[in-house]
């Protein structure tokens, strides 16, 4: 019987966990949508760097209106 409550508090945890995920990639996505045209320490990518990330192939910030490359980019710079 404990084994099926550890399974259903995991299953619990992890869908908090990725609705949490979800609403960091919205949010993210939101504040470059607000700060893209003046790119600021507004935006936490270009405040982690001191700039944008640079998209030499489009000419613009790597995770522009990319709220999931953004996240990435924060939790990699966390380790």
């Amino acid at each position: 019987m404990s084994q099926l409550i550890e399974k259903i508090i995991e299953k619990q945890e992890i869908k908090k966990k990725q609705e949490i995920k979800k609403k960091l990639v919205n949010e993210l996505y939101e504040i470059c949508d607000r700060e893209h045209s003046s790119c600021n320490s507004d935006c936490p990518i270009y405040a982690i760097n001191n700039c944008i990330p640079e998209n030499d192939e489009h000419d613009n910030c790597e995770c522009f209106k990319n709220g999931t490359r953004m996240l990435e980019i924060l939790e990699a710079k966390e380790d």
